[in-house]
């Protein structure tokens, strides 16, 4: 059993904000173009761009580093005009830590771009949860983002606590 309390700020007064339901119903299933995913691409449009150029200068690297294996091997074997070893090797050395490196930035934008999706999508996902507010004696439905500022009601200030009832007072 959850449960869910805070305070609301507005001026002059403090209220206290009681749980209408511990959590909304099940979401339905994930839609390919939900609110969330939407938002989370407006606040950050070059996510895929990112991900998709490291991706390509890993993979150019990696190429360069497979036209190098052949230089290399025909270096070795005394092949004539073939490139000094210490230019063949200060290629290779460059073209895998190239590769190494662009590697890890895709790694870590691909990683990023999905985590920063998904806590957009769990902060849009609290904004729906219910709430009772306090408004000129009466207690109001409402959900968490219509406290927001600019909203119908006075912007307030919630503070979630979730836990039991005594974790929370």
């Amino acid at each position: 059993q959850g449960f869910l309390s805070g305070k609301t700020v507005s001026p002059g007064s403090r209220q206290r904000v009681r749980p209408c339901e511990a959590m909304p119903e099940a979401m339905p299933e994930e839609r390919k173009f939900s609110n969330e995913r939407l938002r989370a691409e407006t606040e950050d449009p070059f996510a895929k761009v990112k991900v998709a150029l490291f991706g390509f200068l890993t993979a150019g690297a990696g190429v360069g580093l497979l036209f190098i294996l052949p230089r290399l091997l025909g270096t070795l074997l005394g092949a004539p005009r073939a490139s000094p070893l210490e230019k063949v090797l200060t290629d290779l050395g460059i073209n895998f830590a190239a590769m190494i490196f662009l590697g890890f930035l895709t790694y870590q934008e691909w990683n990023g771009e999905s985590v920063r999706s998904q806590a957009k999508e769990e902060g849009a996902l609290i904004a729906r949860l219910p709430v009772q507010v306090n408004l000129n004696g009466k207690d109001v439905d409402v959900k968490l983002s219509d406290l927001r500022n600019g909203r119908q009601l006075l912007p307030r200030r919630p503070v979630i606590c979730i836990g039991n009832e005594q974790f929370c007072l």
